[in-house]
């Protein structure tokens, strides 16, 4: 694959990319007081300077530019007049601590993610690992076990399945556990796929099910009430949120590159709903209903609202302004109802996250005042108990 003329560039020399020449990069090094006063100089609002650079020495100027520029302004492009290009200058009252704000909201929804896809991590792998396990101990070593059509297809100079068990293989070598040197020392290679499974992670193993006989295949599918083709389709939308949450990069406003697929009515009726509008695949809220539809279907597991309580300081909690933005993404996605409500008094705000519960009760704006709503298909906790207190985020989520 060709590199890019402007990646291949010499330090201080003009390059290309895509046939226009480009400028090279002479922005100078700057201290963190000089970004705090760069900011400012181009409209942003800084109540409290000394804490602004603290955030800007904590957490990074380049880690936060994504979440100031939605307060950034729009301005007429010098080459097209009828397209909007975003301006290094920020709207009125754009404030820093809005940006850091989001920060720390981004942090809360990528631990919630991580809370659900554990769950379906694990259940996934016992799911695979006996299905394949029944044909033979070894089944993900042979392409015999496997979809062969699947398995076979070119990848790499080699086959899908070749590369795949390359991975796999290598993540068994990597294991620290303690299991894996008894084995070692007990029995010759290879792993059984039982014991295998507990070495992968969620790409490995939506490799594996994407690779699986079609009747294995199907019966997982079946135990979720999906069509086998769904089952992979929202397996590796997950895995690919789960990638995002595990590094710590930016999951809110984040582009969903592997989309969920859309189900049929009679097998997922209350999602059907991601597939109206495009922007409730291309960002995180199907992955949201789609991990909250898995954690109500997994065996075992009570779908209840579970209420994650997350103390913040005073400093850092959510204004209307900021609840506005987190939302401005998302705010067609569901007819059912509002899947947060953000109360703001002075000296406290309250903002409620949840995952989407399939729709049992339509909820009026009134239930909701002076707020700002992400919507889903997800009713009001009935949990006692559940009003927040001044300084606090409260997130019912459906994981226990």
């Amino acid at each position: 694959m060709a590199v890019p003329a402007v990646a291949a560039g010499i330090k201080g020399r003009p390059s290309s990319y895509l046939g226009r020449m480009l400028p090279p990069y002479t922005k100078p090094h700057l201290s963190f007081a000089d970004q705090l006063a760069l900011l400012v100089q181009r409209g942003m609002v800084v109540t409290d300077q000394a804490k602004a650079v603290l955030h800007l020495q904590r957490i990074g100027y380049g880690r936060l530019t994504p979440y100031w520029q939605p307060f950034q302004q729009f301005v007429p492009d010098p080459n097209d007049a009828t397209l909007s290009v975003r301006s290094e200058q920020f709207q009125a009252n754009a404030e820093f601590r809005h940006a850091v704000d989001l920060h720390l909201f981004d942090k809360q929804l990528r631990l919630l993610f991580l809370d659900a896809v554990e769950r379906i991590e694990v259940a996934l792998r016992v799911d695979l690992a006996h299905a394949l396990g029944r044909r033979d101990p070894f089944a993900h070593r042979s392409t015999a076990f496997l979809d062969a059509h699947r398995a076979n297809q070119p990848f790499q100079g080699g086959t899908r399945h070749q590369s795949w068990l390359d991975n796999a293989d290598r993540a068994v070598a990597r294991s620290k556990e303690d299991w894996v040197k008894e084995y070692y020392a007990t029995y010759s290679p290879p792993v059984p796929i039982w014991m295998a499974v507990e070495t992968w992670d969620f790409g490995t193993l939506s490799w594996l099910l994407e690779m699986a006989h079609p009747n294995d295949r199907a019966a997982v599918a079946k135990r979720y009430g999906l069509l086998p083709n769904t089952l992979v389709s929202w397996i590796k939308t997950l895995a690919f949120v789960r990638n995002i949450s595990a590094h710590h990069a930016r999951l809110w406003n984040a582009g969903i590159i592997n989309q969920p697929m859309v189900p049929k009515p009679f097998e997922a009726p209350q999602l059907v709903h991601i597939g109206s509008d495009l922007e409730r695949r291309t960002r995180v809220y199907g992955d949201a209903a789609v991990a909250s539809y898995f954690v109500g279907r997994i065996p075992g597991l009570v779908q209840r609202r579970l209420d994650h309580r997350v103390d913040l300081s005073a400093r850092q909690q959510m204004s209307t302004k900021v609840t506005s933005m987190i939302v401005a993404d998302a705010k067609k996605v569901s007819p059912y109802g509002p899947i947060s409500c953000a109360t703001h008094t002075q000296g406290s705000s309250i903002v409620r996250l949840s995952f989407p519960l399939p729709p049992r009760t339509r909820i009026p704006p009134a239930a909701c005042p002076t707020t700002t709503t992400l919507s889903s298909p997800s009713p009001p906790s009935k949990t006692k108990g559940n009003a927040a207190s001044p300084g606090r985020i409260v997130a019912p989520v459906p994981l226990m």
